[in-house]
């Protein structure tokens, strides 16, 4: 692998990927998880690898969706987050494994409603507006499909709206 600064073979150490030239480091685990090579050729081609499940938040055990990022040639992280602002204390809100979760609160919506899995697009109007968009492919406890949309009431809660 050769260094994205100087662009001579970087060295294999102990814990990470070391330039002896310029210094520059890149770790074979990052936030709990392993580089893949796919991971690495992905970063210092594109600057920036797909977002993946897995990561690890500094302050917690929770695992995030992300992706690795080379901002002049230094490794960052970055969470994929909603434009959107938690309803509750207006924080960031970012996706866990299978949630939508508010980065300070304990704000958190799973990408799974009511049998229905709602997509990023549909989960911004969710926060941003109080409700979503009516749908017909909600499914029952009963395997029924209906019609109808999603509410966050006065309590922060999802709140389900039957449409006749």
């Amino acid at each position: 692998m050769n260094c994205p600064n100087c662009n001579i073979e970087t060295q294999k150490g102990e814990i990470s990927h070391i330039c002896k030239k310029c210094g520059f480091s890149l770790p074979f685990v990052y936030r709990g998880r392993r580089i893949s090579e796919k991971e690495k050729s992905e970063l210092f081609e594109t600057g920036k690898t797909a977002w993946q499940d897995g990561w690890t938040r500094k302050d917690t055990k929770a695992t995030l969706r992300g992706r690795l990022v080379l901002v002049d040639n230094i490794l960052s992280f970055e969470a994929k987050t909603l434009s959107a602002k938690c309803p509750k204390c207006k924080k960031t809100i970012y996706r866990d494994k299978n949630k939508w979760r508010c980065c300070e609160c304990d704000f958190s919506v799973g990408e799974q409603l009511y049998g229905r899995k709602m997509s990023e697009e549909e989960m911004e109007k969710l926060l941003s507006f109080g409700y979503s968009d009516v749908f017909d492919n909600f499914v029952s406890s009963k395997g029924k499909f209906f019609s109808g949309h999603i509410e966050i009431d006065g309590d922060f809660c999802l709140k389900m709206v039957f449409k006749n």
